[in-house]
């Protein structure tokens, strides 16, 4: 009785620690066996804050100090003070996002996507940009959504708007900038000009060049009265409040004039049609 007794409290204990090894098996690394042309989507998070590898860094980092190793990884992904070594730089970062850090957790979301330092692997890539982004850390939220809209996951639009938003509602340029570029489209949203005018608008002010620049383009197809709408819109809206989902005046029906139902042409006939 004994014997079978120790038989299956073995078999539970295998059972669970085979558990453990599996929800973890997705957080292990993989370095690249020399260092590859890695392509990252954009910069890593942060410079670096050091201008030399100081024994006093290596030390709290060799002892799990998760700041140190965020910085030392930064250190070796940029090259300061030392050789460029993406395969060290995934090493330190991964040891900094086993613990939990945001910023770490996304930069091995870039490392991945770009393949730097560890083989392009787009899932992987998206497990991490997800944890960082659940913590609130926008360029995460941002890339996460870039994931979705451009296909680099299964191509999901909804997904995409969801990411986007809430980095925008936080004040994030890039994904303001993205959700100005949704709206614009019609991409998984209705097209709407006002949305898409205020979102760059808001790009801008936060000092993004593409918005400011998408913004003037698309003002040149609304009428005066889109234009004062979404003017009302900015002056009314600050970080940390819901964005606007739609607008009274930022979506027509196509006109039945000379133009037809053609709808790829529609804006094409509104430059001339404009109250």
């Amino acid at each position: 009785m004994l014997r079978l007794l120790f038989v299956v409290i073995m078999l539970i204990l295998a059972v669970y620690f085979a558990s453990m090894i599996s929800a973890n098996r997705g957080d292990e690394l993989t370095v690249d066996a020399a260092v590859p042309e890695c392509d990252p989507p954009m910069a890593m998070a942060l410079g670096c804050k050091h201008p030399l590898p100081t024994p006093e860094l290596e030390r709290r980092a060799a002892d799990n100090d998760v700041n140190a190793q965020l910085d030392l990884g930064l250190m070796y992904y940029r090259g300061c003070g030392v050789l460029q070594d993406y395969r060290q730089a995934a090493i330190w970062t991964h040891r900094a996002a086993r613990q939990g850090n945001a910023q770490a957790q996304y930069n091995m979301g870039i490392m991945h996507e770009g393949g730097c330092g560890v083989p392009q692997d787009f899932q992987q890539a998206a497990s991490w940009y997800q944890k960082s982004a659940e913590q609130e850390y926008t360029a995460a939220q941002n890339n996460l959504g870039a994931m979705y809209f451009m296909g680099r996951l299964p191509q999901d639009f909804q997904e995409a708007l969801n990411w986007y938003s809430r980095a925008a509602e936080r004040g994030d340029a890039t994904a303001l900038l993205n959700l100005g570029i949704m709206y614009a489209d019609g991409a998984g949203v209705r097209q709407d000009k006002v949305l898409a005018y205020t979102f760059y608008k808001l790009a801008a002010a936060e000092g993004n060049e593409e918005g400011a620049w998408a913004s003037e383009l698309i003002e040149k197809l609304m009428t005066s009265r889109q234009i004062e709408e979404g003017q009302s819109i900015i002056s009314q809206w600050q970080p940390g409040y819901l964005l606007p989902t739609t607008s009274k005046t930022g979506y027509r029906e196509p006109r039945w004039s000379w133009c037809g139902a053609a709808k790829p042409l529609l804006l094409f006939c509104e430059m001339f049609e404009k109250e």
